[in-house]
């Protein structure tokens, strides 16, 4: 009893730190203001990276880049000290090499007839693409089982896609150009795009605009792309999602077509002989 009490503390201690972890959130800052990148990453309360050269990943990649610059040194120390002998045992190989090569040169090459185990071969892949071919399904079939998934997994999709969620959007663009001409036809294109953009994000994530301004600077050479957005995701909701499209493929497609399949079969018992070679 005392053995299953502590499995069962330690599965509970397990279970208690991973929905700690799917509950800790994954939030990405991103910005380019006065052509300037500023970005961070953070799982909680964990950096991950910045664009200051600082989290996780930098510490771990600075740790790996002095072991190897170590290892390198220790590698060169070594290889100085051993060039002396490897060049005269590669004088000794060529030798023996040479040796083999005459020897082998001077050897009679013994045909092999093969015809046999290729016809034998060929008729085996002949008999299992018939054999496959049989059991293949049918394009609708297939189609059909597609569909059948994706109707399963389009709720769940949805969610996942809906646990994105963009604040704090901002976009400051000057689209300039010297030709007025020029410039209000990539007004015209930028905006149409930047517009359709934020409509898109509304409808399949969850987003939030805080500015959007974008203007033409006719006579301008020079133009403006200030941009930012803050994301904002819970892994525990891809986990729901999954086992959410788990259950909906389980008593929506496998279940009946197991049900299916077992009627079939049993009608096809059930057939005199007759009706079945007709």
């Amino acid at each position: 009893m005392i053995i299953l009490k502590i499995l069962l503390i330690i599965i509970l201690v397990i279970l208690g730190t991973v929905l700690i972890l799917l509950l800790m959130p994954v939030r990405v800052k991103f910005e380019f203001i006065g052509e300037k990148v500023n970005y961070h990453l953070k799982y909680g309360f964990l950096n991950i990276i910045d664009s200051s050269g600082g989290g996780l990943v930098s510490r771990l990649t600075k740790k790996r880049s002095e072991s190897k610059k170590s290892e390198n040194s220790k590698a060169e120390k070594s290889s100085a000290e051993d060039n002396s002998g490897i060049q005269a045992e590669k004088s000794e190989v060529s030798e023996s090499a040479a040796e083999k090569d005459n020897v082998e040169s001077s050897s009679p090459e013994e045909p092999q007839e093969n015809s046999a185990a290729e016809e034998a071969s060929s008729d085996g892949s002949d008999s299992d693409a018939a054999d496959t071919a049989e059991t293949k399904k049918t394009l609708g079939e297939k189609v059909g089982f597609i569909l059948e998934i994706w109707n399963s997994a389009k709720k769940p999709v949805r969610k996942i896609f809906k646990g994105f969620h963009f604040t704090d959007i901002m976009i400051d663009f000057v689209i300039a150009d010297e030709d007025a001409y020029k410039c209000a036809l990539k007004y015209g294109k930028i905006s149409g795009a930047v517009f359709n953009l934020l409509a898109f994000m509304r409808l399949v994530f969850t987003s939030k605009e805080k500015t959007i301004d974008v203007r033409a600077g006719f006579g301008q050479e020079k133009s403006r792309w200030d941009a930012g957005v803050k994301v904002y995701f819970l892994p525990i909701t891809a986990v729901i999602s999954g086992i959410w499209f788990l259950i909906t493929y389980i008593f929506r497609i496998y279940l009946p077509h197991k049900k299916s399949a077992k009627k079939s079969v049993g009608q096809q018992k059930s057939m005199p002989k007759g009706e079945c070679e007709v």
